[in-house]
């Protein structure tokens, strides 16, 4: 602008605090996610569209928040956890591991009668006969989805050994269970999967078949906790032998 243009903003009476700064930061970038969120349009069979509620599909800033409120809504939860068990002296919380939208956790199981009540787990003398008819990891998955549902609107699912045919409990590609006080694992492969490998009629040199499905055989036992029986491994390892034979 020219040095005789006269600037319609007032100087400030004095400079913000940090503190002040921050928090106006804050407000801005909330504002901007607001309108990124909200003003997100698309084309469908010729017709430019406006996304009326959720989050695009392939929104950067969609994945990134929720990573973001995944780590957020994990330590409220574990803080959460750890006042509701403040009084049990037994009970320790040894892992929580997040994976996407899973959140697997090892810990001690509480002991029977435990309810939680107003945050707290509290133990209720009457109910402990009844308890010790119910498996401990059970018990204790219950209480925890009760506080893992008070942390936020999200509705949350639980999952434990005990609720399991096989008392291994799913994860990924590994199933697991608690034996001795010691985290046992095998591997795991739904059961609606392609049972088909890489065929025989493959594209793929030899070298690299050979290369591929050895290096699968041993994924297989990898995920495999040596200190299980040895027929658990054979069983693996005949299951993959077949679906070996169904690939040509």
């Amino acid at each position: 602008r020219q040095p005789s243009t006269k600037s319609l903003f007032r100087k400030s009476l004095r400079n913000p605090s940090r503190e002040e700064t921050t928090l106006m930061f804050k407000l801005a970038f909330e504002n901007m996610i607001k309108v990124v969120m909200s003003e997100h349009m698309y084309s469908f069979d010729g017709e430019i569209r406006k996304q009326q509620s959720g989050v695009a599909i392939g929104n950067v800033l969609g994945g990134a928040l929720a990573v973001l409120y995944t780590v957020h809504f994990c330590r409220k939860y574990t803080e959460k956890i750890l006042i509701a068990t403040n009084d049990i002296p037994d009970f320790n919380l040894f892992l929580m591991k997040i994976y996407i939208d899973d959140n697997n956790i090892s810990c001690e199981c509480l002991p029977p009668g435990s309810r939680l009540i107003d945050g707290k787990v509290q133990i209720i003398e009457s109910e402990i006969e009844s308890d010790r008819e119910i498996p401990g990891d059970l018990r204790t998955s219950k209480i925890l989805l009760e506080i893992g549902n008070s942390v936020s609107h999200l509705t949350l699912t639980s999952d434990c050994p005990s609720q399991n045919p096989s008392n291994f409990m799913p994860i990924l590609d590994l199933q697991c269970s608690v034996k001795e006080n010691r985290i046992m694992f095998k591997f795991f492969k739904k059961p609606m999967a392609n049972p088909i490998l890489m065929t025989k009629s493959s594209a793929m040199p030899f070298q690299v078949k050979r290369s591929s499905l050895a290096q699968e055989a041993l994924r297989r036992l990898r995920n495999t906790s040596r200190s299980l029986p040895w027929s658990e491994a054979a069983n693996i390892l005949s299951d993959y032998s077949h679906k070996l034979m169904l690939s040509g």
